[in-house]
């Protein structure tokens, strides 16, 4: 079924969005610090609504079992998980009981990363981090298709995609990125979860829980 569009869609917004948002990239500013862990990583740190307080990350109590059951799939959260360990440890602060077995394995050397020594991240993992979020946000907030072929898929004349906003923003800062290349990260936005290689749904989130482990 065809998306539809919003019906005001506002274009100069998300081109001022898009050279912001591009901006906070170069300069590894919020979202993006933590482009590191990649896109899968990102996208747990959003889904699992996870907070970094005075240099210590907090999290829903119900999150944890879940951080802990994708760090044992995907080699990216499981960088993650190992952050959030460390940054509680540091702080002083108690693991909820998954993290703690999870740390205590890890520590012990009783659990490894699934990436295996020598094979290094995904080296458009940051890039790839920030085409996602760019494209997500602009689609949400500004009510634009991500990618033209949604908008030929739409049943009145669209304005630009966001996939062309983001690459006109890319290159206001010196940055080149083919279309082809966003619609390939774009792709892979909607994928199924056991499709760790592609980022999928960063925004979307598990509802609002109130009640973080402090």
């Amino acid at each position: 079924m065809p998306k539809k569009l919003n019906e005001d869609p506002d274009i100069e917004g998300a081109r001022n969005y898009a050279y912001e948002m591009i901006a906070a990239w170069q300069n590894l500013e919020w979202p993006f610090q933590f482009a590191r862990f990649g896109p899968a990583g990102v996208k747990a740190w959003n889904s699992l609504r996870l907070e970094l307080r005075n240099d210590c990350v907090m999290l829903p109590e119900r999150s944890a079992d879940e951080l802990v059951a994708q760090g044992k799939r995907d080699p990216d959260v499981f960088e993650l998980a190992c952050y959030v360990c460390e940054t509680r440890t540091a702080a002083g602060k108690s693991l909820p009981g998954p993290l703690d077995e999870f740390w205590k394995a890890v520590q012990s050397g009783n659990l490894k990363s699934k990436r295996g020594r020598g094979r290094p991240a995904k080296a458009n993992a940051p890039r790839d981090v920030m085409i996602v979020q760019v494209l997500c946000d602009i689609e949400e907030r500004y009510g634009l298709f991500r990618t033209e072929n949604e908008a030929r898929d739409s049943e009145r004349e669209a304005p630009p995609s966001a996939s062309s906003i983001l690459q006109e923003a890319l290159q206001q800062h010196g940055v080149y990125v083919t279309l082809d290349a966003i619609r390939k990260v774009a792709s892979g936005i909607d994928q199924e979860p056991h499709d760790a290689a592609t980022p999928k749904n960063v925004h979307k989130g598990i509802g609002t829980i109130l009640n973080f482990v402090r």
